[in-house]
């Protein structure tokens, strides 16, 4: 026996099919909770590079 449908609320997707523009691509990393964790580069000496 059919019972009554709830209203559902569907948003449609947020997304763009088109690249991101170097500014976008910018501030979509700036604002990345570990971005500044790893925004600077790091040179580590390995164990590898020590045997060597």
């Amino acid at each position: 026996m059919p019972n009554v449908v709830e209203r559902a609320y569907i948003l449609p997707p947020a997304s763009a099919l088109s690249p991101l523009t170097s500014e976008e691509c910018r501030a979509s990393f700036e604002s990345d909770v570990l971005y500044r964790y790893y925004k600077d580069s790091v040179d580590n000496h390995s164990a590898f590079e020590a045997l060597a």
